[in-house]
């Protein structure tokens, strides 16, 4: 009964290892653009149009850890897949010298940007749509708070937000009613 049970497990690995498509999109000097999986092999041929490729494309998501680099072989960018093709864990993006540009964790929205020289731009939380939601705070490149203002859970500024000078020194407020500039 136990080697009957280990034969039915290690086949099912095999079918699932079977299903899945390893993608890997080169630059014409040979660096990798983007490498991943796809739960299923998408079937594009190089005569397939525009068109049918999307079709293709449509019936198949990411899986597992993708990987994005510029020209030069350096990360762009990292993403997180669950098998279901959901966005899950800590996404990363990398500026062009290589410092953080971005972290977000798609599971409880926390977002973290940065700026080239590595100091953090801004933080608060981002919805699954990609918008800014809550309360959020950005900083000068010289770490001194930039602004502080809340975004709605739809994206849109709202309430009160104050600006500061790179000495920390507010020079401006602003009243926000759900995207509209009140005062």
């Amino acid at each position: 009964m136990k080697r009957l049970f280990l034969i039915s497990i290690f086949l099912g690995v095999q079918v699932l290892s079977f299903a899945q498509y390893n993608h890997t999109q080169l630059y014409a000097n040979g660096n990798i653009v983007e490498q991943g999986q796809y739960n299923a092999d998408p079937g594009i041929t190089s005569t397939d149009s525009k068109e049918t490729i999307a079709k293709k494309m449509a019936v198949v998501h990411k899986i597992g850890t993708w990987k994005y680099h510029y020209e030069n072989g350096s990360l762009v960018a990292e993403e997180y897949y669950s098998n279901a093709g959901i966005s899950i864990g800590v996404w990363k993006n990398w500026h062009v010298n290589g410092k953080l540009s971005s972290e977000i964790n798609r599971t409880t929205g926390m977002a973290t940007y940065y700026h080239q020289n590595g100091s953090k731009a801004e933080e608060g939380i981002i919805n699954a749509a990609g918008q800014h939601t809550g309360n959020w705070k950005g900083w000068h490149e010289n770490g001194k708070v930039n602004y502080v203002g809340t975004w709605t859970s739809t994206g849109l500024k709202t309430g009160t937000w104050k600006y500061n000078d790179t000495n920390e020194q507010l020079f401006g407020t602003e009243i926000w009613n759900n995207g509209v500039l009140v005062h």
